[in-house]
């Protein structure tokens, strides 16, 4: 305390024989000195964009002729940059990288623009010819990128502006190409592939997902430099990265260093075998989604001074589905996959930030990692989730199971008892991501048990049942139970009627939820429920009770609930029965034909005011990187929260917001007499 210790020592004695009245006295006014000395530091930063608080970039914003709008809640870090690099955007207005950095920031998204009169074929002078303004260059292997955004040949004009920015060609004159890429990246280390029906045929995925392999975008430190291939996020590019690979193979063995491969394979995955790296000559492009035969090339020599290297094919990759192939001869005992995949922002289990949600490491009680020994930890460091949850069964759950790197764990086959406040709490490290394999079969023989998960991949389902009356409290957060047709992945088998399952789940994803008897209430939040909710008769005089609230939530089955708390900027695809109408709310959501819901307040439905309405998605299927996002066209859904972002589980995107900002920067900096041609590559 630092009023007290100005005190002289005196009032300190005779202090203390008092029972330390005056010491709490003093206690009491230097929180108020603390308050107000943190307010007054916040008080300066919030003087400078570097520091601010969010809330105040739009006053500074002002400040500099910029109109953010009330309460930017998009949650990325465009309008913090866009403020603050505002002047330096006005000296270079006009310019091709101004306009690309500027739409890059306001959005959030990655940008790449192209003008159409760099595009056109030209008849020049011989004396002052352009590369890339001429005819297709097949030696150049310009026919690999054709169809893509970063197409390198030259084409005939279009005068037909119209068609053109329907097309999105750009190939006008006067057009202005802008590429947009709204996924992101995310990067995964130490994973081991899961095979799959064809012998020497992996996925990427640890649980045996098709899903495309993505770039690891490295942004350029010169502002002033436009974007490239490997400056934006996106998924690998098939047609490029076998050109490459062979010119890659070509200039090696001519003792030449390749500096003209624009992807670098080696940024965005690798693949070691028995803990070494498989060279990037030895590795080939084909499509795996069939029969395969690796064929192995000869005649790729390099001269050495005491003989000659052939450079062969030993793996095959197939980037659209993300698989590995091993030729015949080989025989890996252990490979290990760094890669990148795709998603449309943070949610389930990923390896992105999740410090705020971590307990603190002083509640952790075991570790869990296959490599041990680089685990130097005061704690038991264990290499099997089953042998971490066994050695506590006979104890009281306390404390937390953290695991640390992105291995596959096997659960236990049996039922883990819970007994009386049981608590068992497993957790991903922040930026791992774990996958766990098997059910998670719980039986609850005491009252007041506690089971969570955080940060992890569940290959299988959650099966809960009871011996005695009590509840169990249930939350997943940032963790994904994966969908699968015919799987639940919450099933309730719950004896008697006084036993409640309390189930959170938060920023996770997962499949049906089934309740047989019992209490069953469901909290979802900031999640995606792939399946049906409803109890297994479906009907009402059914042991079970189900009671729902759901926030910012996405339900694609059809959903049959007891009782519906509330449900609010929440999409429920298919109908949702709710059997006691006379309580809750509904505000701000979608419901389809043959719903019925308590009174709803300003929500959309299927058939509106003449209207037909649907949700369409991008995707509906785990794994693709645009799983469960609104398409475009469905304007009301991406209107239709209550602060006018979209409804459902990307309701933090603020997609309708960064539009706006798209168009606004289009409005102010697009270089005078050019239209632009929007193209949203993800």
């Amino acid at each position: 305390m630092r009023f007290y210790q100005l005190l002289p020592s005196i009032y300190h004695y005779q202090d203390e024989r008092h029972g330390h009245p005056l010491q709490a006295y003093l206690s009491v006014m230097e929180e108020t000195y603390v308050s107000l000395e943190e307010a007054l530091d916040q008080y300066y930063e919030n003087c400078f964009i570097e520091t601010c608080e969010p809330w105040v970039i739009s006053y500074i914003g002002r400040l500099v002729g910029l109109d953010l709008g009330p309460g930017d809640e998009t949650g990325h870090p465009g309008p913090r940059s866009l403020v603050a690099d505002a002047l330096a955007n006005r000296r270079r207005k006009g310019t091709h990288a101004s306009l690309e950095k500027l739409l890059a920031h306001s959005t959030g998204w990655g940008v790449c623009v192209s003008e159409g009169t760099n595009t056109l074929a030209k008849t020049h002078h011989m004396a002052t010819s352009k590369p890339g303004q001429g005819s297709l260059s097949l030696r150049a292997n310009e026919g690999a990128w054709l169809g893509t955004s970063f197409e390198r040949s030259a084409r005939t004009i279009d005068i037909r502006a119209s068609q053109a920015r329907e097309s999105g060609s750009g190939m006008g004159p006067t057009n202005i190409a802008i590429h947009i890429w709204r996924l992101k990246d995310y990067r995964l280390t130490g994973i081991r592939p899961a095979p799959t029906q064809l012998p020497g045929c992996f996925t990427f995925s640890p649980i045996g997902l098709d899903l495309p392999l993505f770039k690891t975008p490295i942004p350029w430190a010169d502002p002033n430099f436009p974007a490239d291939i490997g400056t934006v996020p996106g998924p690998l590019l098939d047609g490029p990265l076998r050109v490459a690979a062979k010119a890659f193979r070509t200039d090696l063995a001519m003792g030449r260093h390749f500096e003209k491969e624009t992807l670098k394979r080696r940024e965005h995955y690798r693949v070691l075998i028995d803990g070494s790296q498989v060279p990037d000559e030895e590795i080939c492009y084909m499509d795996l989604s069939g029969a395969f035969n690796i064929r192995r090339e000869s005649g790729l020599y390099r001269t050495l001074g005491e003989g000659s290297i052939r450079y062969t094919n030993r793996v095959a990759v197939d980037v659209n589905l993300g698989r590995i192939a091993f030729s015949e001869d080989m025989k890996p005992e252990r490979v290990s996959l760094d890669y990148s995949y795709g998603a449309v922002s943070n949610l389930g289990g990923g390896p992105y930030n999740r410090r705020d949600s971590l307990v603190p490491l002083k509640n952790v009680a075991a570790f869990i990692s296959h490599k041990p020994a680089i685990a130097k930890l005061a704690r038991p460091v264990y290499t099997s989730l089953k042998k971490a949850i066994e050695d506590r069964s006979n104890n009281p759950y306390k404390g937390t199971i953290r695991i640390i790197d992105n291995g596959t764990y096997l659960l236990p086959e049996g039922p883990i008892l819970l007994p009386d406040n049981a608590h068992l709490h497993i957790e991903a490290a922040n930026g791992a991501r774990p996958s766990l394999v098997g059910d998670l079969h719980l039986r609850v023989v005491g009252n007041g048990a506690k089971l969570s998960l955080n940060g992890v991949l569940l290959d299988g389902s959650i099966r809960v049942e009871n011996t005695v009356d009590g509840s169990l409290e249930l939350a997943i957060e940032h963790t994904t139970l994966v969908p699968k047709a015919g799987r639940d992945s919450l099933t309730a088998t719950l004896g008697p009627d006084t036993f409640a399952l309390n189930f959170t789940a938060k920023h996770s994803i997962c499949g049906a939820i089934r309740a047989e008897a019992g209490i069953l209430v469901l909290q979802i939040t900031d999640s995606i429920v792939d399946g049906g909710i409803s109890d297994k008769l479906q009907d009402a005089n059914s042991p079970a009770y189900l009671v729902g609230h759901f926030e910012r939530a996405t339900v694609l089955g059809a959903s049959v609930v007891r009782e519906l708390t509330e449900a609010s900027d929440s999409i429920f695809a298919e109908p949702i029965i709710v059997r006691q109408r006379d309580a809750g709310q509904v505000r701000y959501s979608y419901f389809s034909e043959g719903s019925r819901t308590p009174p709803a307040f300003r929500c959309i439905r299927e058939w509106q005011d003449g209207r037909h309405i649907l949700p369409r998605f991008s995707s509906t299927r785990y794994g693709d990187p645009a799983y469960c996002r609104l398409g475009d066209q469905c304007l009301d859904l991406l209107q239709g929260a209550e602060n006018g972002s979209e409804i459902g589980v990307w309701h933090h995107l603020g997609q309708a917001r960064r539009l706006a900002n798209l168009q606004s920067a289009l409005e102010n900096f697009l270089p005078f007499g050019m239209e632009p041609v929007l193209h949203f590559v993800t």
